[in-house]
């Protein structure tokens, strides 16, 4: 309230009786309001009343109202006369400011991720009226991604800045306030990204101790709880654990015979990158083999024999190892095949001639080519003894025995002839051959026995004169 003095008219009041005006309800100092509605009271009664805005006459009950204000310097008058003519004047002055700063000039925000916080954000604002005395921000932290939050606000800081070092996007957005009370239009977003996790990889190849016959791709799979993982890097060695040197890339194909090791890292976009690590899930072991398996040459036959045969073969694999072997029989001579049945050892027990060949695959998939067929692969095998026959033909006073023989397997070897003249009492011995002359007479004996080439012999047949 602003107190009137007073002005002492003719007839001279006393100090006592000193008329006086007090103004109330209108801005103190600094104002942002565009309206005014003060009153105004006197200790006596007036007889006439003069008010003014700004030198301006405006109407004067005792409530002034205007509701035009602009920014600037505004004074209000009020004079009031007495029925004796004392004068009372009372006077307010004040400044409005209906201009708000201007919006905050924000410096420090990155453009894009960053993995060392914290980041300070730096706003400045003017105004041409009033000073800028406070400033506010609000701001919302999203640490994974899954969307903005609600809006935190903090008011009332005397200086503009804010420290982030939240993990995630953090958005912020700012405001000032002058002295009057004007507020500027929020800042637009700042987004500030923070990220200082690695990401984490794995290297998708063949299963675990899986062979394969030919180039094998390893690729990598990644994932970022921030920024996102942007690129990968890899490496390989060959069994000597001395890595290469990195190179970009999210596969590798690998060719080389053997044990070749690949490991990814990644790396996000905020320039984390994940650890090399051995025998973790960013590493794994191609391991190609495109070799096939040796065999020995197989052995065991060739010859005819009157029991089962076996043919026999090993097989070696210098990298993946072998898998198995299988054999094949032919009895037609190689113009068609058996199944092939496994094993690396074949025993044939029909009787004829029997082929044998053999193949072998390893454990990564290669198979070697069949074995050629020799006279060591080829089984012969004959059961039957041969058929014998005997027929004699006399001369005067001896008789020649021939022996008439055949064989269908394996062919006559020996044929084997014994004669007695005392029926059989003694024997002039073991002889070759498939005829004899002997003397003829009733205790004369011969007898003959042929052998064939699979050692299969007939029992003696005999002959007596």
């Amino acid at each position: 309230m602003i107190a009137a003095h007073a002005v002492l008219g003719v007839g001279g009041a006393s100090a006592a009786a000193r008329p006086q005006i007090v103004l109330w309800g209108h801005p103190a100092g600094l104002s942002n309001l565009s309206w005014l509605r003060m009153h105004w009271t006197p200790n006596f009664t007036p007889v006439r009343a003069v008010c003014t805005l700004d030198e301006r006459r405006v109407p004067c009950g005792h409530e002034l109202v205007q509701t035009d204000l602009t920014t600037g310097k505004h004074i209000v008058q009020v004079t009031a006369w007495r029925a004796d003519g004392a004068v009372a004047v009372a006077r307010a002055h004040w400044w409005t400011d209906l201009v708000p700063p201007s919006v905050p000039q924000v410096t420090g925000t990155p453009t894009g991720w960053v993995q060392d916080p914290p980041v300070v954000l730096v706003a400045r604002s003017a105004d041409s009226q009033s000073p800028v005395v406070h400033y506010a921000y609000r701001f919302t932290t999203s640490p994974y991604g899954e969307g903005p939050g609600e809006w935190q606000y903090v008011t009332g800081v005397e200086a503009g800045y804010d420290r982030i070092a939240d993990f995630g996007t953090t958005t912020v957005e700012w405001r000032a306030e002058d002295r009057a009370g004007n507020v500027s239009a929020w800042t637009a977003p700042q987004v500030v990204r923070i990220d200082w996790i690695p990401p984490t990889v794995t290297a998708v190849g063949p299963p675990a101790g899986q062979w394969s016959t030919g180039p094998v791709t390893v690729s990598a799979a990644g994932t970022d709880v921030g920024s996102g993982v942007v690129g990968y890097l890899y490496e390989t060695e060959t069994g000597n654990d001395v890595w290469s040197a990195p190179q970009p890339g999210d596969s590798v194909t690998v060719t080389g015979e053997g044990f070749t090791g690949v490991r990814f890292a990644a790396y996000d976009a905020a320039g984390n990158t994940s650890r090399w690590v051995d025998d973790g899930r960013a590493d794994t072991t191609v391991r190609i083999d495109t070799t096939p398996p040796t065999l020995t040459t197989p052995y065991g036959a060739g010859r005819w024999m009157h029991y089962a045969s076996g043919v026999v073969t090993w097989a070696g694999d210098a990298e993946s190892g072998v898998a198995s072997v299988e054999d094949e029989t032919s009895t037609d001579g190689g113009q068609t095949w058996s199944d092939p049945q496994p094993g690396h050892e074949a025993w044939i027990s029909q009787e004829g001639i029997t082929q044998v060949r053999f193949r072998a695959t390893d454990t990564a998939g290669n198979v070697s080519p069949w074995t050629t067929p020799t006279l060591l692969t080829t089984t012969m095998i004959d059961y039957t003894p041969p058929a014998l026959q005997l027929s004699s033909a006399r001369s005067g006073s001896t008789v020649t025995v021939t022996a008439d023989v055949s064989d269908a397997g394996a062919g006559i070897e020996d044929v084997y002839y014994d004669w007695s003249d005392d029926g059989g009492r003694s024997w002039a011995g073991h002889f070759h051959g498939t005829s004899v002359q002997v003397p003829d007479g009733p205790n004369t004996i011969v007898r003959f026995q042929a052998v064939d080439n699979a050692g299969n012999a007939t029992p003696w047949v005999t002959f007596q004169g």
